[in-house]
């Protein structure tokens, strides 16, 4: 999509093609071995806070439902992994004993290789619990091998519940509840909170606290009690998940969505007007399902994002630009969008960071914010400010919370330099707060090589905003929004730039010249005889394909390769645990000082 320029472009590309309908919705709500629900990561302090108050619970207690904090940091055991961490040799588990016990709930590994060795741990369990609506292929192979040690807790269907699920495509829908849960079955929510009031921590799973009480009980199965649906999306995932816009898709605007699909075009999927008889919401101008990033609150009524990355499209209209990820600048180069790049309509025309409540104030946009949401959006950034007020400003301006800057593709089992940002990296660059990315150098903070930034925007380099090496980056930004020099004329018919034509092949540089060198974190392009199958190599288990690679670099390959093995939590040191210091580093990029608020996704 990227050498096509199809990013961004309706049709340009595809989506993931998952195997069930509600994976994504899965995924999104905190199910992966590191990450919290709208993919925070576990390995970063100020996401436990951020989601601590978004739970309303106490962020102690919290801490103390891990053997410790270190353990409450790590990465998990993925589902296709948790077979080694049963039979793995206990010194080379990086946890004090090997896992006792599985829970499989809607799940079966029926897809998954290494059944032998499945059943050899499953032989060791001392517990194993299957939820699903009928035995699953992981209870027949339990089975098969022992006739105890096993629970099967029937769960209801998805025509015995209610909730929200969410496509590949990052629309949701509200499903209605059809009959009531049949035989011994129950629904999911009301298994789980069965369980937490038997474990003692009923009211730490409703948020209930200091007079508040985040989810309601309804009456479901037998009147027994079960958490609201309705209270889960809204007070908890519409509440806490920022990072990915799943703020605005309220109940009440998803069931509005269900009851009026007529109104929806079926190409575009946007709603070409029409108000929803129940409740008079009107639909005019969103896209079906609230596709994420659906930005800000509710109220705001932000349309959905069809396609990512779409620059032609305000952003309060479903647009977007590139996600300032990789911080500001890397060994000199600029890595914000240059100027020209821009969402239609931002009133900032170059390149910026992800906003935070520095960068309101720099650029005079502070005092926008409500008396309520100053109190609270004070030290966060969009990701985590939760009143949705760094979010609502930046949007009005016509800017991307994100950030705007460059794409940048990271490959790192293709062969060659410059793959030293990996995903943990990018994880640990995202949402540190500007004044701790020591943005304020130029004024005494600590940032090292400060430099005087001159106010004529004339006399800077087109497009640069400076990153913590070079001093503020701010300050570009702010003179130039003081100058009234951000904002360009566009005219009427303004679409995505139109770029020359130039025809490129493998190993011949735009003007047709070899190119036989390999520059500062750039891969050169090769002679055909020298290009291998290396990343069908990265698939492979374990050291023995490191010698197999070409140039050198089998070592470093090789211990990218373990990324494939990254949930298993081995101790450093191990031979094949290089990855536990690449997977979780932290001092590195423009967010390696973390605080309590900063959290990088």
């Amino acid at each position: 999509m990227l050498a096509l320029g199809n990013v961004g472009r309706s049709g340009g590309g595809c989506n993931i093609y998952r195997g069930h309908d509600n994976v994504q919705g899965a995924t999104d709500v905190g199910p992966n071995p590191d990450t919290l629900p709208g993919y925070y990561p576990v390995a970063v302090p100020g996401s436990w806070t951020h989601w601590a108050g978004v739970w309303n619970i106490d962020l102690d207690w919290l801490k103390k439902r891990y053997a410790s904090e270190a353990m409450m940091a790590k990465p998990g055991m993925t589902v296709s992994r948790w077979i080694d961490g049963v039979l793995e040799k206990n010194d080379a588990i990086d946890q004090d004993s090997n896992l006792r016990a599985i829970f499989y709930w809607g799940h079966a590994p029926n897809s998954q290789t290494r059944g032998t060795e499945m059943l050899e741990a499953m032989k060791k369990l001392d517990l194993m619990v299957v939820i699903d609506p009928y035995p699953s292929a992981s209870a027949a192979m339990f089975a098969k091998v022992r006739k105890d040690g096993a629970y099967l807790l029937p769960a209801a269907t998805q025509f015995e519940t209610e909730g929200s699920v969410t496509a590949s495509n990052r629309s949701l829908q509200w499903r209605e509840k059809v009959i009531d849960p049949l035989f011994e079955s129950r629904t999911d929510q009301m298994i789980m909170y069965q369980f937490a009031q038997k474990l003692g921590f009923a009211d730490q799973f409703l948020g209930k606290k200091d007079g508040k009480q985040n989810i309601q009980l309804v009456k479901g199965k037998g009147g027994m009690d079960e958490p609201s649906m309705e209270d889960t999306l809204r007070n908890e995932i519409n509440k806490g998940s920022w990072t990915i816009g799943y703020t605005g898709q309220s109940p009440e605007r998803l069931q509005a969505h269900m009851r009026n699909q007529h109104l929806f075009d079926v190409k575009t999927l946007r709603a070409k007007g029409g108000k929803d008889a129940k409740t008079g919401y009107d639909l005019t101008g969103d896209y079906y399902g609230l596709p994420w990033p659906c930005y800000g609150s509710a109220a705001i009524k932000h349309p959905g994002s069809p396609n990512l990355y779409d620059n032609s499209k305000h952003v309060m209209d479903g647009g977007g630009c590139f996600r300032a990820l990789f911080g500001v600048e890397k060994d000199g180069v600029n890595l914000l969008a240059e100027d020209g790049s821009y969402p239609k309509g931002s009133e900032i025309t170059t390149g910026y960071p992800q906003f935070d409540h520095v960068l309101l104030k720099k650029l005079g946009w502070w005092d926008e914010l409500t008396d309520e949401e100053k109190k609270v959006a004070e030290g966060k950034t969009w990701a985590n400010d939760t009143s949705g007020g760094i979010q609502r400003v930046a949007m009005k301006h016509g800017c991307h919370p994100y950030g705007n800057a460059k794409a940048r593709a990271v490959v790192w089992n293709f062969p060659g330099p410059g793959r030293e940002i990996s995903d943990a990296r990018r994880r640990q660059d995202l949402l540190a707060p500007a004044d701790a990315l020591q943005v304020g150098a130029a004024e005494g903070g600590e940032g090292g090589d400060a430099q005087e930034v001159s106010a004529d925007p004339d006399e800077r380099t087109p497009g640069r905003v400076r990153g913590w090496r070079r001093g503020d980056a701010l300050q570009p930004v702010a003179r130039r929004a003081a100058a009234g020099q951000l904002r360009r004329a566009e005219p009427e018919d303004r679409g995505r730039p139109q770029r020359p034509q130039r025809r490129v092949r493998l190993g011949v540089d735009a003007d047709g010249r070899e190119d036989q060198g390999e520059g500062e974190g750039h891969r050169g392009h090769r002679p055909r005889h020298r290009v291998h199958p290396v990343p069908l190599l990265g698939l492979v288990a374990g050291r023995g394909h490191a010698a197999l690679l070409p140039g050198g670099r089998g070592a470093d390959c090789a211990r990218r390769g373990g990324q494939h093995r990254d949930h298993l939590r081995l101790r450093p040191g191990d031979d094949d645990a290089g990855i536990q210091d690449h997977a979780v580093r932290s001092g590195e990029g423009i967010g390696g000082n973390h605080g309590e608020n900063e959290i990088p996704v």
